[in-house]
């Protein structure tokens, strides 16, 4: 078999949480750049691969790719802002970090600073939350495609409860984000597109509503912050008196669903999340923010025990480091 051949503690996942490791082990990669086999570095392997190049790793470990689901491409360079709580942090270091991503030269000096780091800490699949800047999302997508990266991306909306630079009229935000889910949903098999509205505090039911229509229609994804901080909780209630929980305005705007990802998902009630099953929704937990910004802890035994989907996220930059 053609194939090169790396040499390392090789981990592998079975499915359904089991691993098998193999130590020594081998991973062989053939011309394309698949994986064609791994298993234990015995006799056997040696004779099967006589004839390929071998590379050894020793003592490193050679495992897949790890998955980001919630982290914000602009504050790559705001992390470890401590000393505030969610609301204040977003007004004093986070929306005046994504007003400089108007400057598209920056904003790809970023994107290129972004997909490498993700690399070099091994991670080959991201969820992306960019600004509310059209160029400069596309300018990720156009970065990530050059290097051959896999994830998810979205346009950040916003229509209230922000500074005004930041904000667009939800007819044009939607159709801004069309424009990008039609260029690159789907694009190669790795590229793809979320609405993105940023939270219920800074969207309207109008702009929740068109996000989660045209996301169906496009059959793409939708990302989203859910119940991080008290605050935010007591503040989701004044402005949706309509609705009995922060969950619940997002179902009844049609946000919730099996190509949803909600970030955070603290402050929850049973009800609650009783919707996250039932809808199929996705959680990112995001431990290192969570505790960054003392925003409280994540109920990960009852999710499990419901069946909710959870993956990790490092929430750049109120999570310090990927």
């Amino acid at each position: 078999m053609q194939a090169d051949v790396h040499l390392g503690r090789v981990v592998t996942p079975l499915g359904s949480g089991e691993w098998q490791e193999f130590s020594p082990g081998f991973l062989a990669v053939n011309g394309d750049g698949l994986v064609v086999s791994c298993g234990p570095w015995d006799d056997a392997a040696r004779q099967r691969f006589s004839q390929a190049d071998v590379v050894d790793h020793s003592p490193c470990l050679i495992s897949p790719g790890f998955v980001d689901v919630h982290l914000h491409l602009p504050q790559l360079d705001v992390r470890g802002m401590a000393g505030y709580r969610l609301l204040d942090w977003l007004n004093r270091y986070i929306y005046p970090a994504e007003m400089a991503f108007q400057d598209t030269d920056l904003a790809r000096r970023v994107s290129q600073r972004l997909f490498r780091e993700l690399v070099a800490n091994g991670i080959t699949t991201a969820a992306i939350y960019s600004s509310l800047h059209f160029e400069a999302t596309q300018i990720a997508f156009e970065v990530a495609d050059d290097v051959g990266y896999r994830a998810i991306i979205g346009k950040v909306l916003m229509d209230r409860n922000a500074p005004d630079s930041l904000l667009q009229e939800p007819e044009a935000a939607i159709e801004e984000s069309l424009v990008l889910c039609e260029r690159w949903h789907g694009h190669e098999g790795r590229l793809f597109y979320a609405f993105t509205p940023r939270f219920a505090p800074a969207c309207s039911q109008k702009l929740l509503g068109m996000a989660a229509e045209a996301a169906e229609i496009q059959r793409a994804y939708i990302q989203t912050h859910l119940s991080e901080n008290r605050a935010e909780v007591e503040l989701v209630k004044s402005l949706f008196p309509q609705y009995p929980s922060y969950t619940r305005v997002y179902l009844e705007t049609g946000l919730l669903g099996e190509r949803t990802v909600v970030g955070h998902a603290i402050h929850l009630s049973e009800e609650e999340l009783g919707l996250l099953r039932s809808s199929g929704t996705k959680v990112a937990h995001c431990p290192s923010s969570n505790l960054f910004l003392h925003s409280g802890r994540m109920n990960l035994p009852a999710m499990e025990d419901l069946g909710i989907p959870v993956a990790l996220g490092s929430d750049i930059g109120a999570g310090p480091t990927l």
